[in-house]
């Protein structure tokens, strides 16, 4: 048996007068008119708010300006309604993947993607810096220029600046000559565009530079430029000193990660924390950043992922402060995962609680996953598990769910195990919240 089906240009064959204007898109000053049928065809999204709510008439989309780039692409999209065709090109194609994304069509978006202009080294910054202003994910243009970086110069770079370009020394597809000639060219961006270039520092790998360089950075260096990240990226370089000078000095222990020591400073912070009813987002997440109010939950507990969009990145799943525009988004590929490492604390995990982003119904909504625990990171025991979820299918939807084995666990890990709402492998939450006991 063959299957086959007809393709939407039947459309063209409907006569307007048979279906009259009863439905209005909205952005900014524009309006575009049509009828239900065919902004619910163009709009799963829109299909979804008809079928609850039949006397809807209008749908606004924000994140688009009335600008001659977005009302010329908004209106290409729509001409598909009629069955017309688009011709995608480099001025037009990120626009048009944006309003597929607004109107939650992932079949459009998903060839948008597949027909997009190939990337090339002329056009891969242009294209990151228009996608990042349109907010939409430029992990594909962060690999590209990592794999090719040795080929840009510095004036090039300072467009992406620090933010991206640290996303870029991050890839796993990142090559370049040596760690020498990358703390060179920190050094040389440093110089020519300012201090917010310093943040880069952390992402050379200081155990691979020479020590003639290595001499040469320290001596430039203040103490008032060491943050965090960049004493974590200098202390294997000092440790591995110290192994080989075989003394470990007047202080024996070895260095403590950042972490453990505001951990060490508390007496004892274990606690057990219950749902509450009605349901809030307040568990051993929210109560460790009670504990710690001066710092970022994100500098107690690590959060890590699979490859994600720099610009939502894992650590806003764990920030209670945030706006609900906010959240984490992992990249378009299988398994993607969230994982929490606590250090020197454990967790003996009850319930936990997920919220989605600000999308509506069969947009990137979770649905099938299990969550994990380990204490080394290696061995994982299925804790809970959930497969066709239909309970988070909506905008900024919250729910609890019951582990089915509690066990003591130094990491927490989230794992999408299908494809969400929407048919995408991206993995995408609001908030990231557990109960149950802390050991600290």
């Amino acid at each position: 048996m063959s299957e086959i089906t007809l393709s939407s240009r039947g459309l063209k064959n409907i006569p307007p007068c048979l279906l009259y204007d009863d439905f209005a898109f909205h952005i900014g000053d524009f309006t575009y008119s049509c009828n239900k049928v065919f902004a619910s065809f163009i709009s799963p999204i829109i299909s979804q708010i008809l079928k609850s709510d039949p006397l809807c008439n209008s749908f606004t989309i924000g994140c688009l300006s009335d600008s001659h780039n977005d009302m010329n692409a908004f209106t290409d999209v729509l001409n598909l309604m009629s069955g017309d065709s688009i011709l995608l090109n480099e001025s037009n194609v990120d626009y048009v993947m944006l309003i597929a994304e607004k109107l939650g069509n992932s079949e459009l978006a998903s060839l948008v993607k597949r027909e997009a202009p190939q990337l090339t080294r002329r056009n891969v910054i242009t294209r990151l810096l228009r996608r990042s202003n349109l907010s939409l994910n430029i992990s594909e243009e962060i690999d590209f220029i990592a794999s090719n970086f040795i080929e840009f110069d510095e004036q090039e770079l300072e467009l992406l600046g620090p933010s991206v370009l640290k996303s870029v020394f991050l890839s796993q597809k990142l090559k370049i000559q040596s760690e020498d000639w990358l703390l060179s060219l920190i050094n040389r961006l440093v110089e020519l565009f300012g201090d917010k270039y310093k943040c880069l520092f952390s992402c050379v790998r200081f155990t691979d530079v020479s020590e003639n360089d290595m001499e040469l950075f320290l001596g430039r260096l203040n103490v008032d430029d060491i943050d965090g990240p960049l004493w974590a990226a200098l202390k294997d370089r000092f440790s591995q000193s110290t192994m080989k000078a075989g003394n470990k000095g007047r202080n024996s222990k070895n260095n403590n990660n950042s972490n453990e020591n505001l951990i060490n400073s508390k007496a004892n912070i274990s606690t057990t924390i219950a749902p509450s009813k009605p349901e809030t987002l307040t568990g051993l997440l929210a109560y460790i950043k009670e504990q710690f109010p001066d710092n970022k939950i994100s500098s107690i507990i690590k959060v890590s992922s699979s490859p994600f969009n720099p610009q939502n990145p894992p650590e806003n799943a764990i920030d209670f402060a945030k706006e609900d525009s906010k959240y984490f988004e992992s990249n378009d590929q299988e398994g993607s995962w969230i994982m929490l490492d606590f250090g020197k604390m454990r967790v003996s995990v009850t319930h936990y609680a997920l919220k989605t982003w600000f999308w509506g119904p069969n947009f990137q909504h979770l649905k099938s996953w299990t969550l994990e625990g380990s204490d080394d990171g290696n061995e994982w025991a299925e804790l809970d598990s959930r497969d066709n979820e239909d309970s988070l299918n909506d905008a900024l939807a919250f729910r609890r769910f019951k582990c089915q084995i509690n066990v003591s666990c130094r990491y927490i890990r989230l794992r999408s195990t299908d494809t969400d709402h929407s048919g995408t492998n991206l993995l995408i939450l609001n908030t990231f919240e557990l109960y149950g006991r802390l050991i600290a």
